[in-house]
């Protein structure tokens, strides 16, 4: 709480709850504290005004979202159950559902694809619709907009899929070229 401000000084913060809230320095002894909510509420994060995190509430049990990052799930309006972890995970995510993306950029671009797992950067940033599919390592489907039931492990694996389904490769730049393939 701003306790005194005077016209070319610096305002003066002070404890405004009697030395059980948060304090802008940082606090000590905070074993039994937390940070959060004690309602049914979500908790949201925030860096420079910016979606950065969130806890979604109880309420929506088993289907709830969480994401750690700046920018992850920015977008975000009834997809659930997704898990976003680095820089712009999810960011675009609307009514996906059931995603996981961990990495700078991992599934970056999707909007209503449902049940990919995205873990590398850039893995899957281009999804917008493609469903069931599974990246692991850096740009691993990286141009895939609506492939589904696609599995690459590997650096750039498949890296050229746009719409291909049921591929399957492994290893650093397999299927590189593949463009739509289904094999």
């Amino acid at each position: 709480v701003v306790t005194s401000e005077v016209a070319g000084t610096s305002p003066v913060w002070s404890d405004a709850g009697g030395g059980s809230a948060w304090l802008l320095g940082g606090n000590s002894g905070t074993s039994v504290g937390f940070l959060g909510t004690t309602d049914d509420a979500n908790f949201y994060m925030r860096v420079n005004n910016y979606p950065s995190g969130e806890i979604e509430s109880e309420s929506l049990g088993a289907f709830a979202s969480t994401g750690f990052g700046y920018g992850v799930l920015a977008n975000n309006t009834s997809g659930v159950g997704n898990d976003a972890f680095g820089t712009f995970a999810l960011l675009n995510n609307s009514t996906g559902e059931f995603n996981i993306a961990m990495g700078y950029g991992a599934l970056y671009g999707n909007t209503s694809g449902s049940e990919n797992i995205a873990i590398g950067g850039q893995a899957l940033g281009n999804n917008t619709t493609g469903s069931g599919n599974i990246a692991i390592g850096m740009q691993v489907l990286a141009n895939d907009y609506a492939g589904a039931s696609n599995t690459g492990v590997g650096n750039v694996a498949l890296w050229y899929n746009n719409s291909g389904n049921f591929n399957t490769a492994t290893g650093y730049g397999a299927l590189y070229h593949s463009l739509s393939g289904n094999n």
